[in-house]
């Protein structure tokens, strides 16, 4: 078995996707930069509750560890010209990016204590 493994950046939230007989699969793709001003896009499909997770807590510009099995397909882009794409089944997927923060709920400024104003009053004013 081929295993390959790469760290790089989701180019996109991940996209749920149903196969004929009805099993889920979600599929994103992840940008790896070889740091000579190139990036490789893998496309990634991560199946079962792997794939659920994925859906779940990844979105576009976080950071992925990715291990799985590779293969390659060719296809013609919108031009006619022939295309080649990496492809992984992952197997491993671990979240390299911090969890986005919990929204700091607005804090309630304490009320005032209400101001009592002092009253004459007249028994002229009282109804008993």
């Amino acid at each position: 078995m081929i295993r390959i493994e790469f760290i790089g950046n989701l180019t996109a939230d991940p996209k749920n996707a149903a196969t004929a007989t009805g099993k889920e699969v979600t599929n994103f793709t992840v940008a790896v930069n070889s740091g000579r001003d190139s990036t490789t896009f893998v496309r990634v499909s991560a199946w079962d509750q792997l794939g659920n997770n994925c859906r779940l807590y990844l979105s576009k510009g976080k950071k992925v560890f990715v291990s799985g099995t590779p293969s390659a397909r060719g296809y013609k882009d919108g031009n006619g010209g022939v295309q080649a794409s990496l492809d992984v089944t992952a197997y491993q997927v671990e979240f390299l990016s911090p969890r986005d923060p919990v929204p700091e709920q607005p804090r309630e400024e304490p009320k005032p204590a209400p101001k009592f104003q002092q009253v004459e009053v007249v028994d002229e004013d009282l109804p008993f």
